[in-house]
């Protein structure tokens, strides 16, 4: 897993790498920093399909069980927003592991509480690579965004793998966007013919 930071305090950096390594692998040898040509303070994870799932996968699923009858629908977005549900189902000891990364990911974020958090997979490569970028309210808003993406994760790689086969090699980043029904949408210009393209994650 890759950690990437853009204007976070050095403090907050060592905070980030210790809290991390225990469930996400990370290392300080992968911490370094990046200048933003807009100026935005930013936390970026990019890794394997295989380096969310495997730790994070049975986390994820533990605590979205409590809103398996709102995903797939319209309502899936607004579920997040009903904090208490999200704090006893994040409070499940299952969900331990879903709840230390996202706790962590919003320490990251005090020294600059207008930062962004950039989750996702080295498609096409490591640097841009295909993510979903937020700027976070708060840890149940973390949990919420990082459970629905591990839950999603593999067929992620699997279309953008398969898009990139296709000829159709994302310019700069692949942007993830989240959808009411808990789905994701993949929205990416190519480098040949700088065409729009668009892809549904269900």
């Amino acid at each position: 897993m890759d950690l990437t930071v853009c204007d976070i305090s050095q403090q907050a950096q060592e905070e980030l790498v210790a809290g991390l390594r225990p469930t996400l692998g990370v290392d300080s040898g992968q911490l370094w920093m990046r200048a933003s040509t807009e100026g935005t303070a930013f936390i970026q994870l990019i890794g394997e399909a295989s380096a969310w799932v495997t730790p994070l996968k049975a986390a994820a699923a533990a605590f979205l069980l409590p809103f398996l009858a709102q995903l797939g629908k319209k309502t899936a977005d607004h579920a997040w927003e009903k904090r208490e549900r999200i704090k006893e189902s994040l409070s499940n000891l299952a969900a331990a592991p879903l709840k230390k990364v996202a706790s962590v990911l919003v320490g990251g974020t005090k020294s600059k509480p207008d930062a962004e958090l950039v989750i996702g997979i080295p498609v096409p490569e490591k640097n841009w690579g295909t993510a979903i970028t937020f700027r976070p309210a708060d840890e149940e808003e973390v949990a919420w965004i990082l459970a629905l993406f591990v839950t999603k994760v593999e067929e992620i790689e699997a279309a953008m793998h398969e898009e990139v086969r296709g000829g159709h090699l994302p310019l700069g980043r692949a942007q993830l966007t989240l959808q009411e029904d808990g789905s994701f949408v993949v929205r990416w210009m190519d480098q040949v013919e700088h065409k729009r393209h668009e892809r549904k994650i269900r």
